[in-house]
């Protein structure tokens, strides 16, 4: 009984000195803006948050896949929009693969309802953000 006592004890220290509490992945907002996403003669007004990723994972990962950002007015989620471009003011989408130790400026896109104020929530990896962005006048 001691020997599986001991046994078990010894599994459960090897375990705990596995894990760590540093986050996978970590990102932090930069900046957002609000405005128009002009391509060709189509247009969308947008919500441009612009991030910092870092890929700490053992393997390429995707931003969009390891971490949340969701866009709100007036409650309603926005709709997250990609494009064929693979960068966008000189950062890459948020559905773009990330190598292994990289550290990458990423933006993700929302489709705006009106002109009224977006509550962004983000993911940072260690804890989630708000941020209120308004429409310059």
């Amino acid at each position: 009984m001691k020997r599986i006592i001991l046994m078990i004890s010894i599994l459960a220290l090897m375990m705990s000195g596995c894990s760590s509490n540093k986050p996978i992945n970590t990102m932090k907002f930069i900046k957002g803006d609000i405005g128009t996403y002009q391509l060709g003669n189509a247009s969308a007004d947008v919500v441009y948050v612009y991030t910092e990723y870092t890929n700490s994972s053992g393997v390429p990962a995707v931003p969009a896949d390891f971490m949340d950002v969701s866009a709100y007015q007036n409650g309603t989620e926005l709709e997250q929009l990609f494009f064929a471009r693979e960068r966008i003011n000189d950062y890459v989408q948020c559905n773009k693969v990330v190598l292994i130790g990289e550290t990458v400026p990423v933006v993700w896109i929302f489709e705006r309802i009106d002109n009224s104020p977006v509550t962004v929530e983000m993911d940072t990896g260690k804890g989630t953000e708000k941020y209120t962005l308004k429409q310059a006048s």
